[in-house]
């Protein structure tokens, strides 16, 4: 919240542990493992959209870390809506890209992402359910 914009990604404070795992929904025992981040949010509510990207410390450890951000968000229980799809990507060597809400914001943005980075592994592509 400290580093907003109003045009583009903001960075995120990693010291900031609660904005990390209550907004971004890291897991606190994986924030050890991210060395900058960056967030991308809707304005009027974080469900419509959310996006994030997480430069990990070691690129070796980013299965480890998706699926514990993965297990987190699908085992969230969601205030004011529940957001509808969750995406993640490798999108660079060690750079792990998180966006989830509605459906359509999801595929929109994995249409931009795919035209931006063509090669990047999905990590995960799938219904939010929790």
């Amino acid at each position: 919240v400290e580093h907003s914009v109003s045009d583009g990604p903001g960075d995120l404070d990693i010291a900031n542990a609660e904005e990390m795992t209550v907004r971004y929904l890291l897991p606190e025992d994986q924030i050890a493992s991210v060395k900058e981040a960056a967030s991308l949010v809707h304005l009027m509510n974080n469900n419509i959209f959310t996006g994030v990207v997480f430069g990990l410390k070691d690129p070796a450890a980013l299965q480890t870390v998706a699926k514990a951000l993965r297990d987190n968000v699908q085992n969230n229980r969601w205030i004011c809506g529940q957001p509808d799809r969750l995406l993640m990507a490798n999108v660079e060597n060690g750079y792990l890209l998180m966006v989830f809400g509605s459906s359509d914001a999801v595929d929109i943005f994995r249409g931009k992402l795919s035209g931006v980075y063509a090669a990047a592994p999905i990590v995960y592509d799938e219904d939010i359910l929790a």
